[in-house]
């Protein structure tokens, strides 16, 4: 798993660049007037936009993975410590890069909040939603991974069963059925949606680190089964993308077949694997400054070439290359 590790973290953001690439070369398009793929290229676009159901979760399931082997015979105030000190490393970069892409949107869109709805924007995680779900977990991880050890499974259970009853409140009948009224209250602020659709990552990584060695010797009994399910999973969320069908549960539940998968992924086989791994190693910063860069680089294209905004096939192989080595530049 250590080896593996940057490794997943560069494909991981590999993925979150390509989604943020096609999806804010399609909002161009929409603001601007100029007309979106159909047929055969939009599909092609959904299903490589599809793929990126695998980034965050891969990067929440790496994170509680990582935090259960780091605090190993730690005290609970030992890991608090321990926790107290990676928030640091979390937050300064964070909020540095918002506010960069807070000048960014005032000047370009002309995007402005007082103060008090900049503070909240940096609390609710705009537009960086990942980073406070991600902080919660790193203060409940000392005490997940105490409930992890002794009972797993329930864990896994209670937190799934949350998270289908958040994207229930959430898109009321979405699972064939509706809450009553008062069910809104039990859905928490700030990181209700986020964890609709990320919640059970983080623990499942803290789970499966225990018992890696287990996993590893039986995988090839369920190795053939858990490849057909992630196809079948896979097909139905780009279906569901598409609008063909609604089967919002196939998100959750095909990075969750992915990840089971992971110890049949041989890093070595793995085209330009030692390359994936040094960007594995900035993929924080890559995140944090993604939106920046593609947004910029976006209205310079408008501003230069702005036929080549209507050249799908063309612009999202070029902005993709960009946004990802510019940054590492």
């Amino acid at each position: 798993m250590g080896r593996q590790f940057q490794l997943l973290r560069g494909f991981a953001i590999l993925l979150v660049l390509l989604n943020h690439t096609i999806t804010m070369s399609f909002w161009m398009a929409d603001r601007y007037g100029y007309p979106i793929p159909v047929g055969a290229e939009y599909v092609i676009f959904d299903i490589l936009r599809t793929i990126g159901l695998f980034s965050v979760p891969l990067f929440l399931f790496l994170s509680g993975a990582f935090f259960t082997f780091a605090i190993q015979n730690r005290s609970l105030s030992g890991s608090y410590k321990l926790v107290w000190h990676d928030l640091g490393n979390i937050l300064w970069p964070y909020i540095i890069w918002s506010i960069v892409f807070y000048g960014m949107v005032f000047f370009l869109l002309g995007e402005k909040y007082s103060f008090l709805g900049y503070i909240k924007n940096l609390i609710v995680g705009y537009p960086n939603n990942f980073v406070p779900v991600l902080i919660l977990f790193y203060l409940l991880a000392p005490i997940l991974v105490r409930i992890a050890k002794r009972q797993p499974v329930l864990l896994l259970v209670v937190i799934f069963a949350y998270q289908l009853f958040l994207t229930n409140v959430l898109q009321p009948g979405v699972l064939g059925f509706t809450f009553p009224a008062w069910a809104k209250y039990l859905a928490p602020p700030i990181v209700r949606d986020t964890l609709s659709t990320w919640a059970i990552f983080f623990p499942f990584g803290m789970v499966y680190n225990q018992y890696l060695v287990v996993w590893n010797k039986s995988l090839h009994k369920y190795a053939l089964i858990l490849w057909v399910s992630l196809f079948a999973l896979f097909s139905l969320a780009v279906l569901s993308n598409l609008g063909i069908l609604n089967f919002v549960v196939s998100g959750i539940l095909v990075p969750i077949m992915g990840m089971m998968l992971i110890p049949a992924i041989r890093r070595d086989i793995v085209p330009f694997y030692r390359w994936m791994e040094d960007v594995g190693k900035r993929a924080y910063g890559l995140y944090l400054t993604n939106l920046i860069v593609v947004t910029l680089l976006l209205f310079g294209i408008r501003a230069i070439f702005p036929w080549l905004l209507q050249q799908y096939l063309l612009l999202i192989p070029i902005l993709f290359l960009l946004v990802l080595f510019i940054p590492l530049i």
